[in-house]
């Protein structure tokens, strides 16, 4: 229900900006320290940081558990849309991490 309700308020904005590509990117995360875990609340700030576009599919796939069909079919959008912006998403969370780390090590 809270799901349902916060896409009807984005929706109502109509804000939210989504870019299609043709090309979807794949993604490869790889720790070169298998014991250096990620902090928590690291990962909620850059999720918290990120376009709602990318959030927003970001929650509802990796979160909610929500197909591509299924999001495409709530927000109004193509599904290779959704697809997209989970990988822009991704990208984006992996970059911000990565600088994050890096200033915390320098």
């Amino acid at each position: 229900m809270v799901i349902n309700e916060a896409i009807r308020f984005l929706k109502s904005k109509k804000t939210l900006f989504f870019q299609e590509e043709e090309e979807i990117l794949s993604l490869n995360l790889r720790r070169e320290d298998s014991h250096d875990l990620l902090d928590l609340e690291e990962v909620h700030q850059v999720l918290e940081q990120m376009p709602k576009g990318y959030r927003t599919v970001f929650n509802l796939f990796a979160i909610e558990g929500y197909s591509h069909r299924e999001i495409a079919e709530m927000l109004q959008i193509n599904e290779n849309t959704s697809k997209s912006q989970l990988s822009k998403a991704r990208n984006y969370m992996i970059q911000k991490l990565k600088k994050k780390n890096s200033h915390a090590l320098s």
